[in-house]
């Protein structure tokens, strides 16, 4: 509500004009002259190392929880994710 009267695209509009103020070009994820930290954090290399950052938690996630559900017991469980996240 706070942001273009409701509406989702109104509110998608704010943020891009807030976001290119001044000439700035910030909602870009390649734009080398549209993000300040560009030259030591490229769009590109932080969008690809999201993505296998993801998967590694998705990977170590799925590992803690395999080991809760296949517990005996409540405090076979408790031990197995401690020792998974280990």
């Amino acid at each position: 509500m706070k942001l273009g009267g409701g509406g989702l695209l109104d509110g998608w509009q704010e943020m891009v004009n807030y976001a290119s103020a001044d000439g700035a070009t910030n909602m870009h994820l390649v734009h080398p002259k549209g993000d300040m930290w560009y030259n030591k954090f490229p769009g590109i290399s932080v969008f690809f190392g999201a993505a296998i950052i993801g998967f590694w938690y998705w990977c170590t996630d799925q590992h803690i929880v395999q080991r809760a559900l296949a517990a005996k017991n409540l405090t076979q469980a408790r031990k197995g994710t401690i020792f998974a996240g280990f």
